[in-house]
């Protein structure tokens, strides 16, 4: 967890250490050692996020499903996306690869690589536990100590 604050620290990101007794109050739950939160973060459910997206931009964008970008590059006053099927011309493009964006030469050295891990379960309850109602918990290592992983909490 320490290494993961000394890399908020570098990218200016705002935290805060948790001890086990404010990670109880927040999550109801005595199961966490310590905790990073993160105010200001949100966790998403992709699928959902980028379908909602679609659905609200239907008609203003054209949309090109199973088509990975294999290149780019700045054209004119836009981009020039090529796939497997042709290539796409666009004043603007997304770059939406999570971490890899390295590997396209963007943001070399300012980026770090976040695994995270969710369960699915059924629907929950709040009465069933105390604690705060507006946070989300995700573990801020893949590797596990003690068996007990260190949560974010946002």
């Amino acid at each position: 967890m320490l290494d993961y604050a000394k890399q908020l620290d570098q990218l200016g990101e705002a935290y805060r250490l948790l001890d086990h007794a404010e990670i109880a109050e927040v999550t109801g739950s005595q199961a966490f050692s310590s905790a990073i939160f993160m105010p200001g973060t949100a966790i998403v459910q992709p699928a959902a996020y980028i379908r909602g997206l679609a659905d609200a931009l239907a008609g203003k964008v054209t949309l090109y499903e199973q088509s990975p970008a294999m290149s780019f590059e700045p054209k004119g006053n836009g981009w020039r996306v090529e796939t497997p099927g042709g290539s796409v011309a666009a004043g603007r493009i997304v770059l939406a690869n999570n971490g890899y964006a390295e590997r396209f030469g963007f943001f070399r050295g300012r980026l770090m690589h976040v695994y995270t891990y969710a369960s699915m379960t059924e629907s929950f309850s709040p009465n069933r536990l105390g604690g705060l109602r507006d946070w989300a918990a995700t573990p801020s290592s893949p590797v596990e100590r003690r068996g007990i992983r260190t949560p974010l909490l946002g």
